[in-house]
């Protein structure tokens, strides 16, 4: 294990103090819905100072003739467990929804790009990632006619 060193000044006096290092993770969990290969896939690791995508696999729209798709992500701070139905529509039923929906981004692209700062502060800051695509007919009032979700990823923010 590689450490790296803290450094602390203390009445004038500059200590050094070893850190252990922690690496930084990105581990998918669970599954997706309603198609199984449907997957998150993180490009690249939560490293401090970098830039971390999670992406959707190409052409995800559930309905692509005549559809509107729009891929949001969900960001969480917990895992969570819980059943996705929207009443009256049949949508999502029988999907999990995988994070804690803490904050939700809407994208216009397949691909979810977070910057990580360069604050050692973060050193072990985990986080979930679960995808979702939204797809609506190109006429509209109509509802939406499909919804899909992703794997979790779970993140650790780290060297």
């Amino acid at each position: 294990m590689s450490s790296h060193v803290a450094r602390l000044l203390v009445l004038g006096t500059l200590f050094s103090v070893p850190v252990a290092a922690q690496l930084a993770t990105a581990t998918a969990y669970g599954a997706g819905c309603p198609q199984p290969l449907f997957g998150l896939t993180p490009a690249g690791l939560p490293q401090l100072g970098s830039s971390f995508a999670l992406a959707l696999p190409p052409n995800t729209c559930p309905n692509p003739g005549g559809s509107w798709c729009l891929p949001v992500f969900a960001l969480g701070l917990a895992q969570a467990n819980a059943a996705f139905v929207v009443p009256g529509f049949g949508l999502g039923t029988g999907c999990t929804i995988l994070v804690s929906p803490d904050v939700l981004i809407t994208s216009a692209t397949e691909t979810l790009v977070i910057n990580i700062p360069n604050q050692t502060a973060l050193i072990g800051f985990a986080f979930y990632v679960q995808g979702s695509v939204l797809s609506v007919p190109s006429v509209f009032p109509a509802p939406p006619t499909a919804i899909s979700f992703t794997n979790g990823v779970h993140c650790t923010i780290g060297l």
